[in-house]
């Protein structure tokens, strides 16, 4: 959850990301059934951990995050990922409980449309990496 953690305050602060998505649709895990769109769901998809001998108090973690931009139509799904590609690429926010954060983009996901809903639906993935206690 540290690495969703820091996604999301990147997110949360970015002028550019608050300016097309209210703060309150930018959220961990996926957003509910009849949220208002545009919403970003930040999700984790994997975690390693490496624990370095001499200090076994601390180890180092690199996540895998992916936020879930949803969109109303195609053009206002590609300005959000525009921005939310910006908010974290190459970010060192301060988030509480774990030091040295590193934010960098990690992939850009497939397009999909949920016709019925009328949803448009892009992931953009962040490697985020930090030291914690073991």
């Amino acid at each position: 959850m540290n690495g969703v953690a820091a996604v999301l305050q990147l997110l949360t602060t970015d002028d550019a990301v608050l300016a097309l998505v209210a703060v309150d649709n930018i959220m961990a895990g996926v957003l509910p059934q009849g949220t208002q769109l545009p919403g970003i769901g930040v999700a984790p998809v994997s975690s390693v951990d490496l624990q370095f001998i001499p200090d076994e108090a601390r180890r180092f973690t690199s996540d895998r995050v992916q936020a879930t931009v949803m969109a109303r139509t195609f053009p206002e799904l590609q300005a959000i990922l525009k921005a939310v590609k910006s908010a974290g690429d190459g970010k060192r926010p301060i988030v509480a409980g774990i030091d040295g954060v590193s934010v960098r983009t990690d992939g850009q996901g497939p397009w999909f449309m949920d016709e019925a809903a009328a949803i448009h639906i892009q992931p953009q993935d962040f490697r985020v990496t930090y030291t914690q206690d073991a």
